[in-house]
């Protein structure tokens, strides 16, 4: 549940979609992003913490209609 989730120390969380909402509840009260693996991937060929606003991509929601 919510209250047992520590997410302390968190840049940000790396998911999709199907995220829990107690999860996705949590990180927003701790103002910790959900983010997808397509920013990890950016931030990785950037060598940098990309901003998480950057693209919708970056977004745990998105879905690649390809």
């Amino acid at each position: 549940n919510e209250e047992d989730l520590n997410l302390s120390g968190g840049l940000v969380i790396v998911t999709e979609y199907d995220c829990p909402h107690e999860v996705q509840n949590k990180a927003n009260q701790d103002n910790i992003p959900l983010v997808s693996t397509i920013w990890v991937t950016q931030c990785l060929i950037e060598g940098t913490i990309c901003d998480h606003n950057a693209s919708v991509k970056y977004n745990f929601t998105y879905t690649d209609i390809d």
